[in-house]
């Protein structure tokens, strides 16, 4: 491994959550040289902390400063999967690469998800009533006996690479893979799997399951709105592992109590200004809803794999090699058919 030493280049800011932060901590002495910045710091210290840093390194929850012009850093590298701080287009506008874990943590999330998916079946199986808290996140955490899904039509949004290894982990045990996504499976994964792709509005109303594989944007924040849940049929589970503000929490908790969808699974980050800002208490009050604290992404596996990535990444970028697991920085359409809108925006292929 080339130890690379150049002082003060490298910027840590921690945040309210410390296990990655710690970890990259451990891992980085003697391969970089970095300052760490804790969360208590003020504003104004943690503009001037970062301050010609070249790169900087972004824990769960932590805050981005705001930069002025003339001193952008090359890297901006998440420990996580988004940051609300965080606006990738607007950076990448200023020639600021911005990077994320998800293309390590993309399968523990899958997983996680596959749990949830078999936790809904079971519950609409047996009319919607509330899982045990004691098998609640035992069955997520458990995707191993996938039974119940046998001939069911689970409906993918967003075919990413979340999206796709959910598809991948759930066809062997007999599901049917309807997605929405505004760029075609590659044939040969669709073939394989025999994936059909219709549009969101079809997928919401005609699935068993509905599972989001979305990515935030300031065109398709929130994707979920009153509109698309007044498509999910009272027979119809929803799933979701994506950033929190994908979804109207508010209108999602309404509709949930009057049973449409009969049950829900979410997976949200605790810190997340979207989960607090209304809905989230609400849902967590209803026992048909299955709320976990970001526990998709956060398990001991899924933080070593996320922490070598961001620091493989901080060494690509100092040897000036390209970093992996880079955000993208075009957005949903403004305008267009909406019915194929989805995690990644690629020209439209129909």
């Amino acid at each position: 491994m080339v130890a690379i030493t150049l002082m003060s280049t490298v910027v840590l800011i921690e945040g309210p959550v410390k296990a990655r932060s710690r970890l990259f901590t451990g891992r980085a002495r003697g391969r970089v040289d970095f300052i760490t910045l804790p969360v208590t710091v003020d504003e104004s210290s943690l503009a001037e902390g970062c301050r010609g840093a070249e790169i900087i390194v972004i824990a769960p929850g932590a805050r981005l400063p705001v930069f002025q012009p003339g001193h952008m850093p090359r890297l901006v590298q998440l420990l996580d999967c988004a940051n609300e701080t965080v606006d990738p287009l607007a950076l990448g506008a200023q020639g600021v690469i911005v990077a994320n874990v998800s293309a390590a943590v993309a399968t523990h999330v899958a997983e996680f998800t596959v749990g949830l998916i078999k936790n809904a079946a079971a519950n609409l199986n047996h009319g919607g009533k509330p899982t045990p808290p004691d098998q609640t996140v035992r069955m997520a955490q458990d995707a191993s006996s996938l039974a119940s899904l046998r001939g069911k039509t689970i409906g993918i949004i967003g075919l990413g690479r979340v999206g796709e290894q959910v598809a991948l982990l759930l066809k062997p045990h007999g599901a049917h893979i309807a997605y929405a996504d505004i760029r075609m499976a590659p044939q040969g994964l669709a073939a394989r799997l025999g994936l059909r792709r219709i549009t969101s509005d079809r997928l919401l109303a005609t699935s068993d399951i509905i599972t989001l594989h979305l990515s935030h944007g300031p065109t398709a924040s929130p994707f979920l709105c009153p509109r698309e849940l007044a498509l999910i049929g009272p027979a119809t589970g929803l799933v979701s592992t994506s950033d929190a503000r994908v979804i109207d929490l508010p209108a999602l908790a309404e509709a949930t109590s009057r049973g449409s969808p009969p049950v829900i699974g979410l997976d949200i980050a605790p810190a997340s200004e979207a989960a607090n800002r209304g809905g989230i208490e609400k849902l967590r009050s209803l026992p048909n809803a299955i709320i976990t604290d970001d526990a998709s992404s956060s398990s001991p596996e899924a933080d070593g794999a996320a922490v070598e990535l961001a620091l493989g990444n901080v060494e690509r970028t100092l040897l000036g090699q390209p970093a992996q697991s880079i955000m993208e920085t075009i957005d949903f359409p403004k305008t267009g058919d909406p019915a194929f809108w989805a995690s990644r925006l690629f020209p439209r292929q129909t």
